[in-house]
C-alpha cells in the first residue's frame, strides 16, 4: 500500500486504506500520511521521533499542537516543526503524560477533543506563569470595556423588551427573566468562546487562560459568578435583594483594587478562574 493511499490511526498505531472513514479497529479518526494536519514550514525545521510515545499520547499531543496553532508536518511517526516553536513543543511534550489521559474520551468529536486538550493543557501548567507586562490590558481600558458592554447589552435589552410589549398578552416570565440576564449570559458565552465581550472587542482586549487560549466554559462561568454575584443577588426577593444595591458598587471597586495591586493585573475573579486580560493582538499566542 503506497503512502499516498494510506491513512493512519494514532490510537491503534495502524496504517489503513485511505478511503476508510474511520479506524477499522477502534472507530477513531484517521489521518493521511502525510497528516491532514500538515502546514507550510520554514526552511529551518526540527524533526522529532514520536515512536517512543503511546498511541493515546501521540493523539493528544497532536490535539495540543492544533490547539496551540503550531505549524507542523507528520510523516509516519516523524514530526517536523519550525525551530522557532522549539520551546513551545518542549512545553507540550512535558504536558502529555499518562496523568492527563485519565479523562480522555476517544469517542468525542474533533471539536470536543480540541476543547478538552486546551483545557487539560491549561491545567497542567501553573496558574502563576508570568506574562509580559506589555501584553496586559491597562485598567482604564478594562473599565471602559465594561462600560461599553453595559451600554451595548442595555440597548439590546430595551429593544427586546419593546418587542415583547407589542404582544397584547402579558410576556412570559421566563422570557422577561432571560432578557434581564442577557448581559451575564452573553458575556459568559462570548468569553468562553473567544475571550471577548462587546466592550473588549471594541477596545481590542481579550480574556485568556495561561496558554493564551479562550478560557472555555468552566473558567468563564466561574469568572462571571465571582465577578457578578452581587448582581445576581439583586434578583433575590426581600432584604437580600435590597442589600445588593449597596454591595454591588463596593464589590466592583474591590475588584478594581485587586487588579491594581496584582503584579499581573489579575483581579480576584481572574485569580480564581486562572485567567488574564491581555491586548487582543497577542491573545492567540500561548502565554508561556
Amino acid at each position: 500500500m503506497s503512502e499516498s493511499n494510506t491513512s493512519w490511526c494514532w490510537r491503534c498505531d495502524l496504517s489503513q486504506n485511505a478511503e476508510a472513514s474511520a479506524c477499522e479497529r477502534c472507530g477513531g479518526e484517521l489521518h493521511s500520511a502525510p497528516s491532514s494536519r500538515e502546514s507550510r514550514l520554514p526552511a529551518r525545521i526540527l524533526e522529532i521521533d514520536l515512536s517512543g510515545m503511546e498511541p493515546e499520547e501521540r493523539e493528544m499531543f497532536l490535539l495540543f499542537l492544533d490547539g496551540a496553532n503550531i505549524d507542523h508536518q507528520i510523516q509516519g511517526l516523524l514530526l517536523s516543526v519550525s525551530s522557532e516553536d522549539e520551546q513551545r513543543i518542549k512545553d507540550l511534550l512535558e504536558t502529555v503524560t499518562s496523568d492527563t489521559l485519565v479523562d480522555f474520551d476517544p469517542t468525542q468529536t474533533s471539536t470536543e477533543s480540541l476543547d478538552w486538550a486546551r483545557e487539560m493543557a491549561s491545567k497542567m501548567h501553573p496558574a502563576s506563569t508570568s506574562v509580559d507586562p506589555l501584553l496586559l490590558a491597562p485598567i482604564p481600558q478594562r473599565v471602559l470595556a465594561a462600560v461599553i458592554s453595559y451600554i451595548a447589552w442595555r440597548m439590546l435589552k430595551v429593544l427586546l423588551y419593546a418587542l415583547l410589549t407589542l404582544s397584547p398578552e402579558a410576556p412570559p416570565y421566563v422570557a422577561v427573566l432571560a432578557i434581564s440576564l442577557l448581559p451575564l449570559l452573553g458575556d459568559t458565552w462570548l468569553t468562553a468562546w473567544n475571550g471577548t465581550t462587546p466592550g473588549k472587542f471594541v477596545l481590542g482586549i481579550r480574556v485568556v487562560n495561561v496558554h493564551g487560549f479562550a478560557p472555555g466554559w468552566r473558567s468563564s462561568i466561574l469568572r462571571t459568578l465571582v465577578m457578578m454575584w452581587p448582581v445576581l443577588l439583586a434578583y433575590w426577593p426581600g432584604p437580600l435583594g435590597q442589600l445588593a444595591v449597596v454591595i454591588t458598587p463596593a464589590w466592583f471597586l474591590l475588584l478594581v483594587v485587586s487588579i491594581a495591586r496584582d503584579p499581573e493585573s489579575q483581579g480576584l475573579h481572574d485569580r480564581l478562574a486562572g485567567t488574564r486580560v491581555v491586548l487582543g493582538r497577542h491573545a492567540d499566542r500561548a502565554v508561556v
